[in-house]
């Protein structure tokens, strides 16, 4: 039984999820702030995520893509006028199914639609890129000529790549692969990030972060340091949720290298909660001297449609970073406490019509003669709207009654995009910068409206 369970680590993942969000409305906080407080209440390093939290997210190139063609690159092409195409703060290209040259040529091109670039000089920290992923299609002389290719088609592009995700085809176990690597950098100056090797050390010991923490221990220190590796690429939904988040701690803590959460073509439930594990990772005060990657969920665009609504891709900014705090309010639902009031006794949901009001026969007697009482309170609701003098301000105030607290309606009615979810004339409604300017999309009759506004919560 426990190697089957171990087999189906997507499994674990999803019931991680389910309980995450169990836990979430527990402590009534939507869960990015909810991992930050108490993931680890033991620890002083406490990550702070804030409401204007952006998390950078690379775009990526597949290995169909023909060569030349911009728009191979899923939605990752710079923004024109009147576009909403996402320019991303890293590329990651699919490498090592091609002629080195066309691989090569691949990751130059992928370079025009990179947002920006710059190395700091004093810290060395990089921002904008590109990153090439050959999940080990290569042996030593194949990379050495995708690095060749590169050199002739452009010299100065070795110092934008990131790193290569998984260069080498397998050498060995988990020391030897690292060990082939560090090799691999010294020849070509080019710095790798690991995953395939993360799932195998997993896989062989049963996803028990000790022993694994102790293999890269003795790895990275005890064969002398590992200075090529850049990143670990963490999969949730290959990993499970809490060892990845453990091996990201320990990436930034212990290793002193960067955490790239990625996904695994995942729909946007998935998607979302690898992009909380990375803000909080992110946000880790040890983080803070350490290059911090664009993270690996991009993947939202090539897939025909998503389990959210709104879906992941809404939450996209066209700079490419991912507005994290606002997906976690979308995500923030009700409870089952929240809904008891609504939930029949064999679970099924209450219909509130007149006519289905002798379905309160199967309840207890006590239960049975509120029913009638509580459907009719469910119905009661005060309206009133107003005019200003000047005939330009209509006021409209609603009383009603609900099945959950003030703060799950205050928390929902405030995440302004939702709010097209509800309206039938709102189109859109988004943020435009972190200052809290939103810009709304409204059609009436055929008529498209647009304005931008500055929401505020009174007291």
């Amino acid at each position: 039984q426990r190697e089957q369970f171990t087999s189906l680590q997507s499994v674990r993942s999803g019931i991680e999820m389910a309980i995450l969000s169990l836990a979430s409305q527990a402590c009534s906080t939507p869960l990015p702030q909810a991992l930050a407080t108490y993931s680890t209440p033991e620890s002083s390093e406490m990550p702070i995520i804030s409401p204007s939290k952006l998390l950078p997210i690379n775009g990526i190139v597949t290995r169909e893509a023909p060569m030349g063609l911009q728009s191979a690159i899923r939605g990752s092409g710079r923004r024109s006028a009147g576009s909403d195409t996402i320019s991303y703060p890293s590329v990651k290209v699919k490498v090592g199914h091609r002629h080195s040259k066309e691989d090569a040529n691949a990751l130059v091109q992928s370079l025009s639609t990179v947002s920006s670039f710059s190395i700091d000089d004093s810290t060395g920290k990089r921002a904008g890129g590109v990153r090439a992923d050959a999940n080990r299609a290569w042996n030593e002389e194949g990379v050495l000529d995708f690095v060749a290719a590169l050199e002739r088609i452009d010299p100065e592009v070795i110092d934008r790549i990131e790193f290569i995700e998984e260069p080498l085809q397998r050498m060995g176990d988990f020391s030897e692969q690292v060990k082939a690597l560090e090799e691999l950098y010294k020849t070509t100056g080019i710095r790798y990030a690991l995953d395939e090797s993360i799932a195998e050390l997993a896989e062989a010991n049963n996803y028990n972060f000790a022993p694994i923490a102790d293999s890269f221990r003795e790895t990275f220190f005890g064969q002398g340091r590992a200075y090529g590796c850049s990143a670990l690429v963490l999969k949730p939904a290959l990993l499970g949720i809490e060892l990845s988040m453990q091996l990201a701690r320990m990436a930034h803590n212990e290793l002193g290298i960067g955490a790239v959460f990625s996904s695994s073509f995942d729909s946007g439930v998935g998607l979302a909660y690898a992009s909380f594990l990375a803000s909080v990772a992110d946000a880790l005060p040890s983080a803070n001297t350490l290059n911090k990657y664009p993270h690996g969920l991009g993947t939202f665009d090539m897939l025909n449609g998503d389990t959210l609504s709104p879906a992941f891709k809404s939450y996209v900014k066209i700079d490419g970073t991912l507005q994290v705090v606002t997906l976690g309010r979308a995500l923030y639902g009700l409870g089952l406490d929240d809904m008891r009031d609504l939930i029949g006794p064999q679970g099924e949901p209450q219909d509130s019509s007149d006519s289905d009001i002798e379905k309160s026969d199967g309840l207890p007697s006590d239960e049975a003669e509120e029913a009638p009482e509580k459907l009719q309170q469910a119905k009661q609701y005060q309206a009133t709207t107003s005019t200003g003098s000047a005939g330009r301000e209509i006021s409209v105030q609603v009383s009603l009654p609900l099945p959950f607290s003030d703060a799950i309606a205050c928390a929902r009615f405030s995440d302004l995009p939702q709010q097209s979810r509800w309206s039938p004339w709102l189109n859109s409604v988004a943020y435009l910068d972190a200052g809290g300017e939103t810009e709304w999309t409204l059609n009436v009759r055929g008529v498209q409206y647009k304005w931008r506004a500055i929401s505020k919560i009174l007291d």
